[in-house]
């Protein structure tokens, strides 16, 4: 190392300060979620309705064979699987803090604009409370997943921010090999979780 490199210093993180992490994730999720669902009597009813819409569309199935019961699962878990694939483009970058919170600041406010409408739809009859009750369950199920991955990009990020020197940019290995492996086991978690709440509106 010479003199004149600027050297990127970072500490690493403890458990508790990994955990701690993941707990400002969540929180920042669970604040927006609150907000999400304090702005949804704002808007106009022309908008409350598309949004009721398309929410009521959300528990109706439309397929006939177990393929297109797949296909379907997996076009519900899409969303969340691109969000996993953002955060772990995000881990080799050194904002990574300020763009998991925007991810979750961002996924809070269309859960709580969303729980309105399906806390109305249950409360009228129009969706079973069981349904609703998976609903609420899959999302909070698949953020909590998100969350866990985000701590390791979290992780990563800082890693990459504590050896990089100059202009060269070094990737912590073994930050890097927990990110990878953990990224194909959370994407099956995801499919997985959809294709449960799928099969829970059917039956």
């Amino acid at each position: 190392m010479t003199s004149g490199s600027s050297v990127c210093s970072a500490p690493p993180l403890s458990e508790g300060e990994r955990r701690s992490f993941a707990i400002g994730f969540f929180f920042v999720f669970l604040l927006s979620v609150f907000v999400g669902a304090l702005l949804f009597p704002l808007f106009s009813f022309a908008f409350s309705d598309l949004v009721t819409e398309k929410i009521s569309g959300h528990f109706s199935c439309s397929f006939s064979s177990f393929p297109g019961f797949l296909a379907e699962a997996f076009r519900r878990a899409l969303p969340d699987i691109r969000q996993l694939l953002l955060l772990l483009l995000i881990g080799f970058s050194y904002l990574s803090g300020f763009f998991v919170r925007l991810l979750f600041l961002l996924r809070g406010l269309s859960f709580g604009l969303c729980a309105v409408p399906v806390l109305r739809l249950a409360s009228a009859g129009a969706v079973k409370r069981s349904h609703a009750a998976v609903f609420f369950l899959s999302f909070l199920l698949a953020a909590g997943a998100l969350v866990f991955f985000a701590s390791l990009s979290d992780r990563l990020s800082r890693g990459v921010l504590s050896v990089s020197e100059g202009r060269r940019v070094s990737i912590p290995k073994r930050d890097f090999l927990q990110l990878l492996a953990a990224a194909p086991v959370l994407l099956g978690a995801l499919c997985l979780l959809h294709a449960l709440e799928l099969l829970a509106y059917i039956l």
